[in-house]
This record gives structure tokens, C-alpha cells and sequence, in this order.
């Protein structure tokens, strides 16, 4: 796993839009051993309770570079439009009869 980490880190760096799918694969791919592991051990089969700290870790960080990877797209996507843009949709204020 820690080559797609770091596949994960350089396609980030080189394609934020791509960057982003992969952090949520990997998310994805994360809760669903971190449920399969969270069953075996609630069903009484052994797993070590470090592997269910582990996964959960792992999940969470992969949930929070994702939404961070969300929000750094959504904050260059809005750079990029300018704020000049979303002034234009609104009334200009000397256009109104009084």
C-alpha cells in the first residue's frame, strides 16, 4: 500500500483533479478493509486490536487529505473565475428606480 501512497502523492502533485480521485479511491478502499476488520473482530474472530487502530488511522487521514484536496480545488477553481464574476450576476444597485 505505501507504493500507492506515494503514486497517490506524485499524480496529486502533478494533477490535482486526478490527485483527488485517488485520495478518495484509497479512502474508499480503506473504510472497506477497516469494515471487514471491524466485523471479524465484533464476530469474535481474532484480529489485533493494532490493526483496527491502524485502519481507522489510515482512513481518517485518507478522509482528510481528500476534503482538503476538495477544498484546495474549489478555492483555485474560484481564484481562477474571480470574484469579479459572481458580482456580475448580481443588480447593480444605480439601476433600480427609486
Amino acid at each position: 500500500m505505501g507504493a500507492v501512497y506515494l503514486a497517490a502523492g506524485v499524480v496529486t502533485w502533478r494533477s490535482l483533479g486526478s490527485g483527488k480521485h485517488m485520495a478518495a479511491t484509497i479512502f474508499a478502499l480503506n473504510l472497506v478493509v477497516l469494515g471487514i476488520i471491524s466485523y471479524l473482530y465484533v464476530a469474535g474472530e481474532v484480529v489485533a486490536t493494532d490493526s483496527l487502530h491502524a485502519m481507522t488511522f489510515r482512513t481518517s487521514v485518507w478522509l482528510v487529505l481528500f476534503l482538503g484536496l476538495v477544498w484546495i480545488s474549489r478555492r483555485s477553481r474560484s481564484l481562477v473565475t474571480g470574484p469579479a464574476s459572481s458580482l456580475a450576476l448580481q443588480p447593480s444597485t444605480s439601476s433600480r428606480l427609486v
